[in-house]
């Protein structure tokens, strides 16, 4: 009898240590699935942060062509504000499913064998729908962290673009830097003023003329 309970209480133990290990392993993946979701829910406001951002650089672009229509850099900074905008509208709607750990149909918990091993074998079933959720989310955050790098590329161009296209236009409309330009005189303005210099020196021998008389 003390050997039989003996052989028992071993197997209760090891029964229960698989239970406690397999409670640390479903912990853990229970963690890691809520790091994912929250990597998500940041990934969601960057996109968001991202779009409006670019959505202001578009309007500024649009009126910065309404007075150089003809330049280039102008152009280039509304493209590239414009492809932000399409590749961050792409990155939110790659990963705009999310999975969870779905334990499965009820019928298939129920056709577990009712035995010492049952609860483990209804720990084993969660930590498998846990691991499936976190490799679909997991890829889905991979992805996404893919389309947010190139926006982010693109956005931070066109902040150079905005930068050194605002740096030029106040140079060239700055009073201070453009030096006072000097009166050019002309042939004709020359001829003008010794046309109105001739009378008044022939005026002046009449007049000493009369004088003397």
């Amino acid at each position: 009898m003390r050997y039989r309970e003996k052989k028992l209480h071993d197997e209760k133990q090891d029964v229960e240590g698989y239970e406690h290990n397999l409670h640390l392993v479903l912990d853990t993946c229970k963690n890691e699935l809520q790091d994912i979701n929250k990597d998500r829910s940041l990934q969601y406001g960057n996109f968001k942060t991202i779009l409006w951002i670019n959505v202001v650089f578009v309007g500024v672009s649009i009126k910065l062509l309404e007075y150089h229509p003809d330049s280039i850099f102008f152009i280039l900074f509304g493209v590239s504000s414009f492809a932000s905008i399409l590749i961050a509208l792409l990155g939110m709607l790659e990963g705009q499913f999310n999975a969870y750990a779905v334990m499965g149909r009820p019928s298939k918990m129920a056709s577990l064998k009712n035995d010492r091993w049952l609860k483990s074998q209804g720990l084993l079933s969660s930590i498998y729908a846990y691991r499936q959720a976190i490799k679909y989310n997991g890829i889905n955050l991979i992805k996404r962290s893919r389309w947010l790098r190139r926006s982010k590329y693109l956005s931070l161009l066109s902040l150079f673009l905005l930068l050194l296209l605002g740096s030029v236009i106040l140079k060239g409309e700055n009073p201070m830097s453009q030096k006072p330009q000097k009166p050019v005189s002309t042939t004709k303005s020359i001829k003008r003023a010794n046309d109105s210099v001739q009378p008044k020196s022939s005026t002046q021998p009449k007049d000493s003329s009369s004088k003397q008389g």
